[in-house]
């Protein structure tokens, strides 16, 4: 299937040791797995590829933003889809216990997609709102997410022919969304990196001194204040 030249070449860009590198290599070759067209079937083989896409999209965005927060024993193993929820969330799991992970919005009925929403989802996972009481959402970490996921599908999906065009969900399409997306594209990872790395997380990013100093040779004022918002509208905190 064309998704999985898409992770096979994700893959080859990931900062992993050699004995996992070669084990999911060897995984993604595997000429006896019969991929489903549906990424929400149960076989093995699509819970093992939505399992690797996280682990992929995390490794990148670890690349791009710093370390996350979560230990090894704190990921839930893969994805899940939500029965009918429009949007897609990290949230604390049940099982297994004390471990948080990505919901996918039940909608999301392609590889393409879910590679789309799985690599949005990532950087929430870097500092899950879950683990705070009072979770806030920030425009920044919406617009990085954003950002994120579509370098990740233009990247990794877009050049392959035959994969689908990228159509927005349609809260994405919102002028929140796209303002804050607009924004984000001049800042360079390293400047979100460094802003993550002061503030502690995304969602924990205040308009301050010393982060308007930061982003201060990429944007104007009002885009800068723009941006170290809280959202105007609250989504689902993640």
């Amino acid at each position: 299937m064309l998704i999985v030249k898409a992770m096979q070449s994700m893959l080859n860009d990931a900062a992993l040791t050699e004995d996992i590198r070669s084990v999911l290599s060897q995984q993604l070759s595997r000429n006896d797995w019969r991929l489903s067209e549906d990424p929400h079937d149960r076989t093995e083989s699509t819970i093992w590829f939505r399992s690797c896409l996280q682990l992929l999209a995390y490794n990148r965005a670890e690349r791009l933003y710093g370390l996350g927060r979560l230990q090894a024993k704190q990921f839930a193993p893969r994805p899940e889809f939500s029965r009918n929820g429009s949007n897609t969330l990290v949230v604390p799991f049940r099982f297994p216990q004390r471990t948080y992970g990505i919901l996918i919005r039940h909608a999301a009925q392609t590889w393409e997609q879910v590679f789309y929403e799985i690599c949005r989802a990532v950087i929430h996972l870097l500092d899950p709102n879950a683990l705070v009481d009072q979770p806030r959402v920030c425009v920044i970490e919406e617009a990085v997410a954003l950002k994120f996921a579509e370098r990740c599908y233009e990247q990794y999906v877009s050049k392959i022919p035959g994969c689908e065009t990228l159509i927005l969900h349609v809260e994405e399409t919102r002028a929140a969304y796209q303002n804050a997306l607009r924004i984000v594209r001049k800042v360079p990872d390293s400047v979100l990196k460094t802003v993550r790395e002061r503030a502690g997380a995304f969602h924990k990013v205040t308009d301050t001194a010393e982060l308007r100093r930061a982003l201060s040779l990429h944007l104007a004022e009002e885009e800068i204040a723009a941006l170290l918002a809280p959202f105007p509208e609250q989504p689902p905190a993640s």
